[in-house]
């Protein structure tokens, strides 16, 4: 078959042979007087490579997809937990809406499970050094607002540990609280699509699909 590159079956002759079929159905190489794998095991052996690709294509979108879906429930708990003046729930909601949302893109950049990151902390401390959030939106965040997106995404981070009876803070969970998370995750949608659209963009430009004036527009 075209397109398909040889592989190393094990069993095989290393050296290029004709074959004869054996009665019982198994090849037999001509020179070497070894048997080699029957072809029906050939196909099967190529049939299980394909298919294992095709399985890591989908466990990598059935992530992503998760998270996306994880990132939704999370959202319409916060606006249900706001309605009902369950601002503790709300701040909860919303601060796992961010999680959700790094993690898809610390899933894109790291291959690997045991590189990606474990906790919310590790999830902002690498969006920073990684550069998920542009620079422009950077500079943009700290001329309107007095306090650097980093910290607030942190500050965030520890009023969610109030999940732990320890580090419960009651007069964190207030309406203007929940306000304030909501309006830094919007912010954080954002600015998270720019950086998706251009990545894309990148994409597509190294790929010769967009010219050199499209993409520096």
């Amino acid at each position: 078959m075209e397109g398909i590159q040889r592989i190393g079956i094990p069993g095989a002759s290393s050296r290029g042979v004709g074959s004869v079929t054996e009665p019982h159905g198994s090849a037999r190489s001509c020179k070497s007087g070894s048997y080699s794998r029957p072809a029906h095991q050939v196909v099967r052996l190529l049939s299980n490579l394909l298919r294992h690709q095709d399985v890591k294509r989908k466990k990598k979108r059935v992530y992503q997809n998760k998270m996306w879906a994880a990132a939704r429930f999370y959202c319409g708990e916060a606006e249900k937990c706001y309605r009902a003046r369950a601002y503790f729930g709300a701040m909860v909601a919303r601060s796992s809406e961010i999680e959700a949302l790094l993690r898809i893109f610390d899933f894109v950049q790291s291959r690997r499970p045991k590189d990606r990151c474990k906790d919310l902390y590790g999830l902002i401390n690498r969006a920073f050094a990684r550069h998920w959030i542009p620079h422009d939106a950077l500079r943009h965040w700290n001329q309107a607002e007095h306090t650097s997106l980093k910290t607030c995404l942190h500050e965030i981070r520890k009023a969610r540990n109030g999940v732990h009876a320890n580090l419960f803070q009651r007069d964190l969970f207030t309406r203007r609280t929940v306000s304030n998370i909501t309006f830094l995750v919007h912010a954080m949608y954002s600015f998270l699509e720019i950086k998706n659209a251009r990545n894309l963009m990148k994409h597509l430009h190294e790929r010769g699909e967009v010219s050199d004036a499209e993409y520096r527009t």
